[in-house]
C-alpha cells in the first residue's frame, strides 16, 4: 500500500513566548548577514511540504553541499506561522547534539526565507519504511535509542520537540539518526507546561489532544507511536477520519501483534500510556539525570545499548546507505529527486520587505557562533 505523508497541524492562535535554554549556546543574536540565493548552486529537490521545497545545494564559494529549505513569506504570514520559522531557525543556532539537525546559514529575500543545513544523505525514515514495510527489532531499537538521546538533549536544555515522527527523522551516510524540523518545538522550563494543540494526529499525545496542559511526555509518547510504526508498518491508532483517529488515540486498547517480543510489548505499553503520570520517562530531573530519561534507558528493550558509545557514535547502525558521493539523493523518494529543481522569487504585493519587523534579525551564520565563543572563552 501506498504509504501516505502525514502533514503536522498547529491549532495555536497565538503566538507562543520562548525562553533561553540551558546549557546551549546564547549567540544567536547575530546580524545580518551576506549569504544570498545566488551564492547556491541548486542541485536536487530532497523534500517537499506545505511550506515549501528542501534543495540539495552546493555553496559556491566553499563547495560544500546543504540542504536548502526555502518557505515563502506570505506562507508565512498566510498560516500565521512566522513564529514557528523563528522558533526552528533559534533552537538550531544553539543545539549541538550528533543526533541533531544542524545550521549553517539562515537568510532571507524580499520573497523568501532560507534556512541551510548540513546534507544527510540517507534520506527520512520514512522512505525506509515505505520501502521495506517495516523494521526488524533490534534495527528499530537501535533507531529508538539514538532519538531517545537526542530527546534527552532537548529535555535537558528546555525543549519539546512535539512532532517526532518518521517523516522527520533522516539518516545520515554512516546509518546514524539525525531529528529535523523544530518548527513546532517549544523552549519550556521544567517547572512550566504547554497548551497549544499540535504536532501530527497520529502522533499526538491524548493530553494534547484532552487540550490539558502538557510537558516533555508527549515527546515519549511519540517515541512509544514511532517504535509501534517501525516494527509493525502502521501507527498504533489509525483512521481516515481525524475526528475518529483523535477518540481512537482516547479511548481505544492498544493492540500489540503477537510475534512481537515481549520487551517490545513491555516499552509499547509504557510509552504509550495515556496516564501521563504512569507514562515511562514521565520522571522529574535530579541533579544527576535529564527527567525521566533513566527509566527508558534501563529498559530490557535496550539491553544491548551501550549508552556511552552510542552518544560516541561509536556503536555500529544495523544498516548503512549504499551512497556513491557527496551528491548521491538516491535514498529520498523519486517523487521528489525528480522534480523541478527552482526557487519561486516572482514579484507580491504580499510580500514581506527585507527590514520588516516580522522577520527581524532572521538571518545567521554558523561562523559567527564560533568566532562569539571564542571571544567568550578569551575574556574568561
Amino acid at each position: 500500500n501506498e504509504r501516505l505523508r502525514r502533514e503536522s497541524v498547529d491549532f495555536s492562535r497565538s503566538i507562543e513566548s520562548t525562553v533561553m535554554p540551558r546549557r546551549m549556546s546564547k549567540m544567536n543574536d547575530n546580524i545580518e548577514n551576506g549569504n544570498k540565493p545566488t551564492d547556491f548552486e541548486l542541485l536536487c529537490v530532497v523534500g517537499q511540504g506545505a511550506f515549501g521545497k528542501v534543495i540539495q545545494v552546493r555553496h559556491t564559494p566553499s563547495a560544500e553541499i546543504y540542504a536548502m529549505k526555502i518557505v515563502s513569506k506570505e506562507y508565512l504570514v498566510k498560516k500565521n506561522s512566522i513564529s514557528n520559522m523563528q522558533t526552528e531557525r533559534d533552537i538550531m543556532t544553539k543545539v549541538n547534539h550528533p543526533f541533531l539537525i544542524s545550521l549553517k546559514y539562515a537568510f532571507q529575500t524580499t520573497e523568501n526565507v532560507y534556512l541551510v543545513m548540513q546534507y544527510i544523505p540517507g534520506g527520512e525514515l520514512f522512505h525506509t519504511l515505505h520501502k521495506q514495510g517495516l523494521l526488524l527489532e533490534r534495527t528499530a531499537c537501535f533507531y529508538a535509542a539514538e532519538i531517545v538521546l537526542a530527546l534527552e538533549y532537548l529535555h535537558g536544555n528546555g525543549i519539546i520537540h512535539r512532532d517526532l515522527k518518521p517523516e522527520n527523522i533522516l539518516l545520515d551516510a554512516e546509518g546514524h539518526v539525525c531529528l529535523t524540523d523544530f518548527g513546532l518545538s517549544k523552549e519550556l522550563p521544567e517547572e512550566n507546561e504547554a497548551n497549544t494543540m499540535c504536532g501530527t494526529n497520529e502522533y499526538m499525545a491524548p493530553e494534547m489532544i484532552r487540550g490539558n496542559s502538557y510537558n516533555h511526555a508527549v515527546d515519549w509518547w511519540a517515541l512509544g507511536a514511532l517504535i509501534y510504526e517501525m516494527v509493525t508498518g502502521y501507527p498504533p491508532f489509525r483512521h481516515n477520519n481525524r475526528k475518529k483517529l483523535l477518540e481512537k488515540i482516547l479511548n481505544e486498547k492498544l493492540k500489540l501483534p503477537k510475534w512481537l517480543s515481549p520487551a517490545t510489548h513491555s516499552i509499547l505499553k509504557q510509552l504509550l500510556e495515556r496516564n501521563v503520570e504512569k507514562r515511562l520517562g514521565s520522571g522529574k530531573s535530579t541533579m544527576f539525570q535529564v527527567r525521566g530519561v533513566a527509566a527508558i534507558k534501563k529498559h530490557p528493550f535496550f539491553k544491548d545499548i551501550d549508552w556511552g558509545l552510542l552518544e560516541l557514535r561509536k556503536m555500529t547502525p544495523p544498516v548503512i546507505p549504499t551512497l556513491t558521493d557527496a551528491l548521491d539523493t538516491s535514498c529520498f523518494a523519486e517523487s521528489f529527486t525528480k522534480m523541478k529543481v527552482t526557487i519561486d522569487e516572482k514579484d507580491s504585493k504580499k510580500r514581506e520587505p527585507l527590514e520588516s519587523p516580522l522577520f527581524k534579525r532572521f538571518s545567521f551564520t554558523a561562523a559567527d557562533r564560533l568566532g562569539r565563543l571564542s571571544e567568550t572563552l578569551d575574556s574568561q
